[in-house]
């Protein structure tokens, strides 16, 4: 009876597999450790920020010794069997067609401390990269239950036989559902109902709930301030007067300049530009006028107040 042991092939094709899972799982770890992270991240405690260091100098040991052992592995000679590969190979229920052979006793602690090297691996990225979540007590246990079924796989990984990647299927799809029922769903924290009712710190228009999509968005916008003319009367000096409305002001009109009473309608006005003078027609009697400094409008040039705004000139 011929016993199966791992060729030196093998043993460099595992090593570069072993190196690509190691990229892959990475990856998974990573995306395990800030799946349902709490938002905003919270604080790092003294024990969070040790734990990550110390799962690295576990990891960095193993590849110490992983690279000790393979620098120091008979890769000029043949392997043969051992009476530890042989006894394995003989408890295993083998169909006698193996895909992989059995390490002998100078492959198995190379084998050994590389899985043991990529389940570290594994947790390195998992410590740094973790960020607590709100979950509760049995969704936790699913995440452990899944973790520790996911780390035997990686340390305990062997293939010999085709019926041995149904066996990790089954684990796999195991794993996968117990994620799945841990996963938490996803709710608005305080902060993000703070902002939708209030608004924000920037002075955004708060955000419309499902009952408020037809409400009326004017309603948040500043209401206009016009100023009001002053009141006509004889004090100096008066206060400006602010009125809020609620509709748009009309345009301004132009104000008319009233001439004297007279029994008839009066000619239009001849103004001389250079004298200021403005000339009656009928009796061609010359009045002299004069702007108000303070309103504008046209007054008697002997004025002492202003008959429109009432200040002393």
């Amino acid at each position: 009876m011929g016993y199966h042991v791992l060729s030196n092939s093998q043993m460099t094709s595992i090593l570069s597999y072993a190196f690509f899972s190691g990229l892959a799982l990475g990856f998974i770890f990573s995306f395990l450790a800030q799946r349902d992270a709490i938002f905003p991240p919270q604080k790092k405690g003294l024990l969070r920020k040790i734990i990550p260091w110390i799962v690295l100098c576990i990891f960095l040991s193993d590849i110490s010794l992983l690279i000790y052992r393979i620098s120091y592995y008979p890769w000029d000679i043949e392997p043969q069997p051992s009476q530890a590969s042989i006894f394995r190979e003989m408890n295993y229920m083998s169909s006698g067609y193996p895909v992989w052979g059995w390490a002998n006793d100078d492959q198995l602690p190379i084998i050994s401390t590389l899985t043991g090297a990529l389940m570290w691996l594994c947790w390195t990225v998992y410590a740094f990269q973790f960020k607590p979540s709100a979950t509760s007590w049995w969704k936790k246990v699913c995440k452990v239950v899944a973790y520790l079924t996911l780390s035997m796989i990686i340390i305990g990984f062997n293939m010999h036989e085709l019926s041995d990647v149904g066996l990790y299927i089954g684990l796999i799809i195991v794993i996968v559902i117990l994620l799945w029922i841990a996963k938490v769903k996803h709710q608005k924290n305080d902060m993000v109902y703070a902002i939708e009712a209030n608004g924000d710190n920037m002075g955004n228009m708060p955000m419309a709930g499902k009952d408020e999509k037809n409400e009326d968005s004017t309603r948040f916008m500043p209401q206009p301030i016009v100023e009001m003319p002053p009141l006509p009367n004889d004090t100096i000096h008066q206060d400006v007067h602010k009125v809020i409305i609620t509709e748009p002001p009309m345009p301004p009109t132009h104000d008319v300049i009233k001439s004297e009473p007279e029994a008839s309608v009066p000619q239009p006005q001849q103004r001389d530009d250079k004298k200021n003078v403005y000339q009656e027609p009928e009796n061609n009697s010359e009045i002299e006028m004069m702007y108000c400094k303070y309103c504008g409008k046209r007054i008697e040039a002997d004025s002492i107040f202003c008959k429109h705004c009432g200040k002393r000139l």
